[in-house]
Parts: C-alpha cells; sequence; structure tokens
C-alpha cells in the first residue's frame, strides 16, 4: 500500500516557550534538553505529557515530554512544519545545553526568528543546518542574543538574509563562539540596523 504523508505543524514561537516552560515548572525541574522525535511513544495520558501542535491547520499530535530535565517533542507525522513565527521559541531558557532537532522540519513559511535563542546561556552548540529557511524573514534581531556559552554557531545552507533589514543585537554577548559559519547565503545588503550586532564576542575568531 502507498504510505500517506503526515504532517503536524507547531505554535508559535511565543506559545511553543511558554507551554515547554510550563510543564518543566509543573514537573517540578529545569529544561537542560529539547530533543525532537518522530514516531515518540508517549500520548496524552503519559505522566508529564501535554499537547503542544498548533490550532490550524489540524495535523498529526505532537507532544511535549519531560524527564529529568530533559523535553522530547514526538509526533507521529513523517514532516513536522515549523510555524511562520518562531520568535522567542526557546527564548531565556537559561539552563538549555542542547538542541536535538532531527532531520524532518519544513520551514520554508518562516517570517519571523527574532529572539529566537535568546538568552540561552548555557546552549554549548547552535547548528541550523537544514532547519531554518530564512528566505523570508526581515528582523533577525537580537536571534542569539546571549548565547554566551555556545562554542559555535553553524547558520546552514538555508540561511537567507537577502531580504533581512534588521540585525541589531543578532550575535551579541556570544562571548564564548569562535566560529560564526554564516553559510553561502549571508548577506547583509539590505540591513539598515546592526547595532551592537557583534557586542561582546570576545572569543571569535571566524566568520
Amino acid at each position: 500500500p502507498t504510505m500517506v504523508a503526515k504532517y503536524a505543524y507547531l505554535p508559535t514561537g511565543t506559545a511553543f516557550n511558554t507551554a515547554l516552560k510550563g510543564l518543566a515548572t509543573d514537573s517540578g525541574g529545569q529544561i537542560t534538553k529539547i530533543i525532537f522525535d518522530r514516531f515518540g511513544s508517549v500520548d496524552d495520558t503519559t505522566p508529564n505529557t501535554i499537547e503542544i501542535q498548533a490550532a490550524s491547520p489540524s495535523g498529526e499530535k505532537i507532544y511535549a515530554h519531560y524527564d529529568n530535565g530533559e523535553i522530547t517533542v514526538s509526533t507521529h507525522a513523517n514532516t513536522i512544519y515549523l510555524n511562520a513565527d518562531c520568535s522567542a521559541m526557546f527564548k531565556n531558557m537559561a539552563q538549555l545545553t542542547e538542541i536535538q532537532w532531527g532531520n524532518f522540519f519544513e520551514s520554508e513559511a518562516l517570517t519571523e526568528v527574532r529572539e529566537m535563542f535568546m538568552g540561552c546561556s548555557s546552549l554549548y552548540r547552535v547548528n541550523l543546518t537544514g532547519i531554518l529557511n530564512t528566505a523570508n524573514v526581515t528582523d533577525m534581531s537580537h536571534m542569539f542574543d546571549g548565547c554566551s556559552s555556545a562554542i559555535s554557531i553553524h547558520l546552514g545552507l538555508d540561511f537567507y538574509t537577502s531580504n533581512v533589514t534588521t540585525m541589531g543585537y543578532m550575535f551579541n554577548d556570544c562571548s564564548t563562539a569562535s566560529i560564526i559559519e554564516r553559510g553561502p547565503h549571508f548577506n547583509t545588503g539590505m540591513v539598515t540596523n546592526m547595532d551592537h550586532m557583534f557586542s561582546n564576542c570576545a572569543s571569535l575568531e571566524s566568520l
């Protein structure tokens, strides 16, 4: 029989952030790792588990399950669509050290990424290769602001900046990062605000 493609849709970045922080608080802990997983084994009857999918469009359910600092975001869908608005998605998750993305994301509708990782002061490495398609994004301000423990930031092949006008504080206080790998589509031709874009990036050796 022919396999039918299944899709799941994440909520806005702010709603995702609020839901995961609430789950961790209700479970009595902090968020130290986030794992995105297809074909997870939890459902809404599993302890320390909530549903987090977008209300519209409808798709497969997405569950977030908390276990000793780790949140696993799982679905039975083949593809997870990132919300067009991913701003503040992981903002101020100060104990978060790692994000395991997987390879099943679709992000062509993405328009908002400002403050996406802002205040993730324990995140050890950022690798967005194959995750974010930013062709329609105009504002990247504060995107990695305060990622003070990240030793490297890899933006990936689909990280386009040709429509971006604002990059203020984008990498502010990435004080441990020695490498920011921009990818081939990083250009600043339309940017009008670069205020403090690389402030306090004292360890940066390569762009």
